[in-house]
């Protein structure tokens, strides 16, 4: 997966690699422990990549504010997504994937 990634984001050297291979790890894990399975489907690999790669940008991107204020002057930055916040976007896909925890409805 790691070098889908690299050849999606033009990337020719290793240099990225560890950081990388930290957000195909991170993202995995959110989607596995969000649709309560052991094993990743083929069929969400794609999901992993566009995520890693939405990531990869916008920390190429630098901080982004989140709000501004003029009067006592306040500035925010968006911060490190939690677990739920990192999958939100990719939920609706999800859903067909995801086990119910315990194994029953009640």
């Amino acid at each position: 997966m790691l070098q889908r990634v690299k050849v999606l984001l033009e990337l020719q050297d290793d240099s990225m690699n560890t950081i990388l291979q930290f957000y195909i790890d991170d993202v995995q894990q959110a989607i596995l422990d969000y649709c309560n399975i052991d094993e990743l489907p083929p069929q969400l690999e794609t999901l992993v990549i566009k995520k890693v790669m939405e990531l990869y940008k916008g920390q190429q991107d630098g901080d982004q504010v989140k709000s501004i204020q003029r009067g006592d002057v306040r500035t925010e930055f968006v911060t490190a997504q939690s677990l739920g916040d990192l999958i939100t976007d990719l939920v609706p896909r999800l859903e067909r994937y995801r086990k119910p925890k315990g194994g029953r409805f009640i």
